[in-house]
């Protein structure tokens, strides 16, 4: 398994944790606002203001690309509610998210190879 992958399954062993494809080209971590925009996307479709982003990992390659976001709060209900917010637009963007579970196959059939 590549060094990266290690990195975010370590990272994101929490349960509350997603995985967000379909994020804006200019999308990025570092970038504070973006980050405060995806956290306030979580609250208000979620409907649970207290929800905060502890962590966003991206994950880019030739295939793919796409963020897995843990939050510092868990919140039982919120992986039901993932169910109501799968494809809701964000930046003009539809978003395709997750749960995030490791090993999750579908995600990077690559890295789990044997």
């Amino acid at each position: 398994m590549p060094p990266n992958v290690r990195a975010i399954v370590k990272t994101f062993r929490a349960p509350c944790s997603f995985v967000v494809k379909g994020l804006p080209e200019n999308f990025s971590v570092e970038d504070q606002v973006m980050r405060s925009k995806l956290e306030e996307f979580f609250v208000m479709t979620s409907n649970n203001l207290h929800l905060q982003i502890n962590g966003i990992t991206m994950v880019q390659n030739t295939q793919t690309r796409y963020a897995v976001v843990q939050f510092k709060t868990f919140s039982k209900n919120l992986r039901k509610q993932v169910a109501f917010f799968h494809e809701k637009e964000f930046e003009g963007k539809k978003l395709k998210i997750t749960p995030f579970f490791y090993p999750n196959k579908d995600l990077h059939p690559e890295f789990f190879k044997n």
